[in-house]
């Protein structure tokens, strides 16, 4: 199960950049989205043209296409959510409101699929993403902020995205699916948005490209699992990025673990290593 491992582990890390990178640009809101999704699709684009397939029927029936333009809305919505949440929040504050995204995601997705209701791979699932949540809440985070919002929007959307994805995958390449949904984004953030890219400095370009390289590599492993394990199996191997985010904020911000942290960190790597092996 080496594809959602490596795809959780790189996309906390994606996660965490992706915040440091809002936080440390001077650049506002539209224009670090312009300029984001850009770099996203130059990144996928290389990658698709070296490795991708592009024979497709994507376009030849309106159900997929119907689908793929739900997940371009998504990913407009709720990355505009994620920067206005960032902007706001610390990295820590994110990292319990990601841990309701697991929920939302094995909930949808064995609504939505019979083949994702295995009682077994749903229960740890489940147990994994609930334990993680109950020993990293904190009762002043009951009643969420404005910025919390913002974040808990997104990752419902993010969730929402994650169980649609799975039919279009069965008939494209995930690569090819996400450098034609970053194109597309970036194109209708560019004609609203028109942003001076000129006037970006170099350096921030770099991190943008940094940021890209990791976005991209992770989002096509999560649909890469996606597609061979199911939306619940990828989705228990995901709770290893809250993991990954809290050893950021423990390495970088000096955030200490508590004891009830600690356990939730055994349970889901035991419900993990369980799954491993019933798969």
């Amino acid at each position: 199960m080496i594809i959602p491992l490596t795809a959780a582990i790189i996309f906390g890390l994606a996660l965490a950049h992706y915040k440091w990178a809002i936080s440390r640009t001077n650049l506002e809101t539209k224009t670090f989205l312009c300029t984001h999704f850009l770099t996203m699709f130059g990144v996928g684009a290389l990658a698709a043209w070296w490795w991708g397939s592009w024979e497709t029927p994507l376009f030849s029936q309106p159900r997929y296409i119907g689908l793929f333009l739900i997940i371009v809305s998504f990913g407009l919505v709720y990355n505009y959510f994620l920067v206005r949440g960032f902007k706001r929040e610390s990295l820590h504050e994110y990292e319990l409101i990601d841990l309701l995204m697991p929920i939302f995601t094995v909930v949808l997705a064995a609504i939505a699929f019979v083949d994702e209701r295995e009682p077994v791979r749903i229960g740890l699932a489940l147990l994994g993403a609930s334990v993680f949540l109950i020993t990293h809440w904190r009762r002043h985070q009951v009643v969420f902020k404005q910025a919390d919002r913002w974040l808990v929007y997104a990752v419902f959307l993010m969730a929402l995205e994650r169980v649609l994805v799975k039919p279009i995958l069965t008939i494209i390449d995930p690569i090819v699916l996400y450098t034609l949904r970053t194109g597309l984004i970036s194109l209708i953030l560019l004609f609203f948005f028109r942003p001076r890219l000129a006037r970006i400095p170099a350096v921030e370009w770099l991190q943008l490209v940094i940021n890209g390289l990791l976005g991209v590599t992770s989002m096509v492993l999560i649909w890469t699992s996606i597609n061979q394990f199911g939306v619940v199996v990828t989705e228990l191997y995901l709770l290893v990025t809250p993991i990954v985010l809290a050893i950021v904020s423990l390495f970088f911000f000096k955030e200490r673990w508590t004891l009830l942290q600690v356990w939730s960190f055994v349970v889901i790597l035991a419900s993990i290593g369980l799954m491993n092996q019933l798969l």
